[in-house]
């Protein structure tokens, strides 16, 4: 071979690289921190040891690749990690370089976030918009950005009335695409969702009791427990106040709070738990659970919650 084209064939890729380089990341080391959080975010769910890698980054220094990947990254992690993101302009570097840079699956993901940055903004309009995009660009074999997609698009629906029929389509084709990818924790989000869905709608309640039945066992076999304490309340709730099935309705609440010790933010789960006492004729077990709401649970400031502990406090001082 001819001399000459060897040195020019090795110019090209000493270019190609470099170019790689200035605007696609290539295989640096900072590429590669930033692969190793995304698999913490991605596959180990280790949301805050992602957060705090991110944190001990210098993005000043990063090259356009770079600083497009560290760009998606923070701002799934800000989400994981339940930090509200006030603006577009960090998701919007990652949507713009991916646009223009043939990775689809970052791309997609970029939309989605995009739509949870605008979510989280309180722009329905563009956070749906997103969301299609992102339902729209996700390859054959993406089923995890596209159920992720189908998801936050039926929890946007479920906001409004008008999207009723299309929140259940999305949810359903959300829940099959997690089965097909064996996600028990998004099945059971899923499952949830549909349950507390049908449980508000008066013709639906077998409905309900057959999502959230799957959901409770899931979440039992799974260890979720704030899944199982929600549906367990959820089904608890629906037979006290709805079917009038007490002494069903007491075996689940009272699992309920054992499952939800360490994740109970509101009061209502012991509020139904003293309706059901109070029911079965047991003021003083209704008096027991009115009376030992966790403090994570009393720092609900509804105002039906204040009303609903003056009516039973009520209630018990008439009994006794």
């Amino acid at each position: 071979m001819n001399t000459r084209n060897i040195s020019f064939t090795a110019l090209i890729v000493v270019l190609a690289l470099a170019l790689a380089c200035c605007n696609g990341g290539g295989d640096t080391a900072t590429m590669r921190e930033l692969a190793a959080i995304d698999s913490l975010l991605s596959k180990a769910r280790q949301y805050e040891l992602a957060q705090h890698r991110l944190d001990s980054l210098h993005p000043g220094g990063f090259n356009k690749g770079e600083r497009a990947y560290y760009s998606l990254l923070l701002t799934q992690s800000h989400y994981k990690n339940y930090i509200d993101d006030t603006t577009d302009a960090v998701i919007n570097v990652a949507v713009d370089y991916y646009e223009h840079h043939g990775d689809r699956e970052k791309y997609t993901r970029s939309l989605l976030y995009q739509g949870c940055v605008y979510q989280m903004m309180g722009d329905a309009e563009k956070a749906i918009a997103s969301y299609k995009d992102a339902e729209n660009a996700a390859e054959a074999g993406d089923l995890e950005n596209k159920a992720f997609a189908k998801l936050r698009l039926a929890t946007l629906y479920a906001d409004n009335s008008n999207y009723a029929d299309l929140k259940i389509r999305k949810y359903k084709e959300a829940l099959d695409l997690y089965n097909q990818l064996g996600d028990k924790h998004y099945q059971i989000v899923c499952l949830t969702d549909m349950g507390g869905y049908y449980r508000s709608l008066p013709d639906k309640r077998d409905s309900a009791l057959y999502y959230i039945n799957q959901a409770i066992q899931l979440a039992e076999a799974e260890h979720e427990n704030w899944f199982l304490f929600q549906n367990l309340y959820q089904r608890a709730e629906m037979y006290c106040l709805l079917t009038k099935e007490y002494d069903k309705a007491r075996v689940d609440i009272l699992k309920a709070i054992a499952a939800g010790k360490d994740e109970i933010d509101h009061p209502r789960a012991h509020y139904v738990a003293a309706e059901t006492y109070l029911n079965l004729g047991r003021p003083d077990s209704a008096l027991y659970y009115l009376n030992h709401v966790p403090a994570s649970g009393m720092m609900s400031n509804h105002t039906s919650d204040t009303v609903m502990y003056c009516r039973l406090m009520s209630e018990i001082a008439k009994a006794n």
